[in-house]
């Protein structure tokens, strides 16, 4: 299957309509996988989101999602056990955390910081951990 990536109709004119029993996004900051998924899903079927967009989806017709009787689940990568686990091993300092850092933004540069962590700004470096500083106190 090809699926044309200028065209986002193209990826519903290939999988189809009404088809299936759960679509499950996973992209970050995109927000066509979600009106995709509600086009591709079947009547009674599942919207799973998992990919955090940032912003709002103003050309998501929610009568779709009730028309088509769609149960929308939102669902984390992870679940609260992993992340007690993630934070001990990160306390105890068995992982070096500062190695996953990549870049570092005053807040003033909010704008380029999310347009890099959302891959639209190349640094030549894969954003993994983004950081926004707050000016300092008294300034």
């Amino acid at each position: 299957m090809t699926i044309d990536t200028a065209d986002p109709a193209s990826l519903i004119d290939q999988v189809g309509a009404d088809v299936y029993d759960c679509v499950i996004d996973v992209a970050p900051r995109t927000t066509q996988p979600i009106t995709d998924g509600v086009i591709a899903a079947r009547r009674g079927g599942r919207l799973v989101l998992a990919g955090l967009k940032g912003r709002a989806i103003p050309e998501l017709w929610s009568d779709t999602i009730v028309l088509k009787g769609l149960s929308v689940l939102g669902a984390r990568s992870v679940d609260r056990e992993s992340f007690v686990l993630a934070m001990s091993a990160l306390e105890r300092g068995l992982v070096n955390a500062g190695d996953w850092h990549t870049h570092t933004y005053a807040l003033e540069d909010l704008p380029t910081a999310l347009a890099v962590q959302g891959g639209e700004v190349k640094t030549g470096v894969q954003p993994l951990h983004v950081t926004i500083l707050a000016p300092a106190a008294g300034r």
